[in-house]
């Protein structure tokens, strides 16, 4: 599913209703935080231990870089990243940047970062440690959570879910 950034969370999910499917995101401020918003702090809301974060639902993104071009980040395999960093403009630059900050710090990412559900600030930078081969490499992941420091956002393509078939428990007895 693509939506725009400035999409309110509940308008989204009003939309998306009468498909039988949800962005769960379970945030207090869901009737005015937009997608774009939430994509830059990396939302998460008080189910987060169940459904996740922001991070968890972004698939792509369309973004403007700071020269003004628009850049498509999306999961790369090897050899497709090898030709976006031998690209000699600012996308190229900034997955050569990204791939170096991965395998150079790679020890230290590995040692430092914390290993909890909920770490929402920061760059992603965890997500560029190749751990597998085959591992997609999606830029994306690194912009979720920036806070608009490193592209404007123009388009996400998230990944929803099915509806809940249910909400809470009922009552005993009723």
């Amino acid at each position: 599913m693509r939506a725009e950034p400035g999409i309110v969370l509940d308008e989204l999910n009003a939309q998306l209703q009468p498909h039988g499917v949800s962005l769960p995101l379970d945030i207090s401020t869901s009737d005015r935080a937009t997608i774009g918003g939430m994509i830059a702090n990396n939302s998460a809301g008080t189910r987060s231990v169940l459904y996740g974060k922001t991070l968890d639902y972004v698939l792509e993104l369309t973004a403007a870089l700071s020269d003004g071009s628009v850049v498509e980040l999306r999961p790369l395999d090897k050899g497709e990243r090898e030709a976006k960093c031998a690209q000699e403009d600012l996308e190229g630059a900034c997955y050569r940047t990204v791939r170096r900050l991965g395998e150079e710090h790679r020890e230290e990412i590995e040692r430092r970062y914390p290993r909890i559900m909920r770490r929402v600030g920061g760059y992603n930078l965890d997500e560029f440690v190749e751990r597998e081969a085959g591992q997609p490499f999606n830029l994306s992941r690194l912009i979720v959570g920036s806070e608009g420091t490193l592209a404007l956002i123009l388009e996400a393509k998230l990944r929803v879910v099915p509806l809940p078939r249910a909400r809470r428990v009922p009552a005993a007895g009723g």
